[in-house]
């Protein structure tokens, strides 16, 4: 992935979450709300999927989302 297209998909995918965030009831946003985003017939994972850890998807560069489980 280049540059600029990295940067285009990191931006989206903060777009999509304050447009969903904008319509949702509440102003709540459920886990399946935001994780993926399909950029144009790529879908791209915007967290782990199983639990904590970093999540670096597949073509950017560097890490997307940091997601950590705390024990009650």
């Amino acid at each position: 992935m280049d540059i600029v297209r990295e940067i285009v998909v990191r931006e989206a995918l903060f777009v999509v979450p304050n447009q969903v965030l904008g319509i949702s009831p509440g102003g709540n946003l459920s886990y399946r709300d935001v994780e993926s985003l399909l950029f144009g017939e790529e879908r791209i994972v915007f967290q782990q999927t199983r639990g904590r850890g970093i999540h670096k998807p597949t073509g950017l560069t560097g890490a997307l989302s940091i997601n950590s489980l705390l024990d009650s």
